[in-house]
């Protein structure tokens, strides 16, 4: 988390300084950079969020919170709400889908990965699920921290869309 925050610090003294010399150009209109450049880490990543598809589209929800860093610090922000936890964060997915009918199946589209270092990434993309009866979809934003080699998600923020 501390080297996430002195980052964005770094990020932001040096948009700022950036801007006060005119030299933004083609930074400002891309957004966020890649601050480190390893197309390796960048699949891997990738290759974790399609792992979770596949696993939640199985109807296991094990599996899938297995991408997840199980610690007490692992944060989730969904609908309004914020759980701390593993432990919770599973038991939350657990009530809110309790059989494979409400999960339904899982897409996820639009992945932006920004690889902040080593062993920090930023993820941003959409999500839909498809069941029978409705198709809920929204945006998310993940930090995986690369721990033990693996890529884990340490925060998830996940909202829905209105339509």
């Amino acid at each position: 988390m501390r080297t996430i925050f002195i980052t964005l610090i770094a990020l932001l003294i040096g948009g700022a300084a950036g801007f006060q010399l005119g030299s933004f150009g083609p930074q400002l209109k891309s957004g966020l950079q890649d601050a480190y450049g390893n197309d390796i880490d960048r699949r891997e990543v990738r290759e974790t969020l399609q792992n979770q598809a596949r696993a939640w589209n199985r109807g296991d929800i094990d599996a899938f919170m297995q991408d997840y860093w199980q610690s007490d610090a692992l944060r989730f922000a969904s609908g309004g709400k914020i759980n701390t936890g593993w432990d919770a964060t599973i038991a939350g997915y657990k009530e809110r889908y309790p059989d494979k009918a409400a999960m339904g199946a899982l897409a996820f589209t639009d992945l932006d990965v920004k690889l902040l270092s080593e062993t920090d990434a930023l993820v941003f993309g959409h999500w839909r699920l498809t069941r029978e009866s409705d198709s809920p979809n929204g945006l998310f934003t993940l930090h995986f921290k690369k721990i033990g080699g693996d890529w884990k998600i340490v925060s998830d923020h996940t909202s829905s869309s209105a339509s």
